[in-house]
């Protein structure tokens, strides 16, 4: 498979994320909205750096991977690169805490976001994913103008 073709998937799945986010938001689960756009975001930079062709670590915080590689990208998406990858250093902590609570003291994770955090989570990922979108329509476009 191609990796147009994969990062194209990877987009999809942040799209269905991101949807999973906005209902979690409107079901008042907070913290699943929140583990819901880190996903949207993850997948959003996986289908980036999937798309120039690099290979990423196996891991969920891959931000540090997209900067080194930001020559790799067109001007446009490279002024993009900082915001995208403060975004991800931001939500990566909160993974673990939306997902599980903070075992240690035993609170649930429903009680650690409120809407105000998940809002904010959803619209860093929402804006990360719509620019990955357009970075992969443009590598589309000059595909088809190559033939």
């Amino acid at each position: 498979m191609r990796n147009r073709d994969m990062a194209a998937d990877y987009l999809q799945e942040a799209e269905v994320s991101l949807k999973q986010a906005e209902l979690a938001l409107e079901l008042r689960r907070y913290n699943t909205a929140v583990r819901r756009a880190q996903d949207c975001l993850e997948f959003s930079i996986k289908a980036a750096l999937r798309l120039v062709g690099i290979e990423y670590p196996k891991e969920h915080e891959v931000s540090d991977v997209l900067r080194s590689a930001s020559e790799r990208f067109p001007k446009w998406f490279r002024a993009e690169i900082d915001r995208i990858a403060r975004a991800s250093a931001t939500l990566i902590p909160k993974r673990g805490l939306a997902t599980y609570g903070d075992e240690r003291r035993f609170t649930p994770a429903g009680e650690l976001f409120d809407r105000d955090d998940a809002l904010e989570a959803m619209d860093d990922a929402r804006k990360s994913f719509e620019k990955v979108k357009l970075l992969l329509r443009s590598f589309e476009k000059a595909s088809k103008k190559q033939r």
